[in-house]
């Protein structure tokens, strides 16, 4: 349901399994990334202590960490990403989202540190780079977008790529317009569109469209399996 952005619903099936078992660790993950989803931050960060409790992994902390994020508590953020970083050092997602909030904080040098982490682990791969980009700019779920962020990782996928990648020039658009920068995200949908001929135009043009209208994207949510 949560690939569907149907919030109520994934809760409610989340709920109903764990009435029959309680302690089922994935499905109470599960209900608290709908909590998330559902702006509920006080219910996540409980969800998530409770399967944290139960069998700790580093995509807990991760979730737990963005819905402090989302809360406005930092540090108690950059301490769960800090405890998922000490279970799984070479999942990038904990380096990608302190760093945002680092960035936050105005702890540049420290963002910048996670940002070049994150970049080693992705071994100067640009898919990587574009699918960081693409989730911090259109999440439908607002705590895990980033602007600043998006259009830093997007901007490098484009550099890998020589700017020549109607997907990446796409999703620099993308970034751009939850930056707010709207007038930047015509530019590079345009290109993408350019880019692309006829492949994707339906797409391209949606996006171009909703930009003009000084509109963000919004995808589709993706699983902690990503990060």
């Amino acid at each position: 349901m949560l690939r569907r952005n149907d919030c109520s619903a994934a809760d409610s099936e989340f709920t109903a399994f764990l009435a029959t078992q309680p302690n089922e660790v994935r499905a109470i993950s599960g209900k608290a990334d709908t909590m998330i989803c559902l702006g509920k931050y006080d219910d996540a960060i409980a969800e998530y202590s409770h399967a944290i409790e139960l069998d700790p992994k580093w995509f807990d902390y991760l979730a737990r960490g963005v819905a402090y994020k989302a809360k406005g508590d930092l540090t108690q953020a950059i301490q769960n990403f800090d405890s998922g970083i000490a279970i799984k050092p070479i999942a990038s997602g904990l380096y990608v989202y302190r760093g945002t909030v680092f960035a936050q904080r105005g702890n540049l040098l420290a963002a910048r540190a996670d940002f070049d982490e994150a970049s080693s682990l992705f071994s100067d791969k640009p898919r990587m780079f574009n699918a960081y980009g693409w989730s911090l700019a259109t999440s439908p779920i607002s705590a895990y977008r980033d602007g600043p962020a998006a259009v830093e990782y997007a901007t490098r996928a484009c550099e890998l790529t020589s700017w020549k990648r109607a997907f990446v020039l796409d999703t620099l658009a993308a970034a751009y317009a939850e930056n707010g920068k709207f007038d930047e995200a015509v530019k590079w949908q345009m290109s993408a569109l350019e880019l692309a001929g006829k492949v994707n135009n339906k797409d391209y043009e949606a996006r171009l469209a909703m930009y003009r209208r000084r509109e963000p994207y919004r995808g589709q949510f993706l699983s902690m399996a990503f990060y």
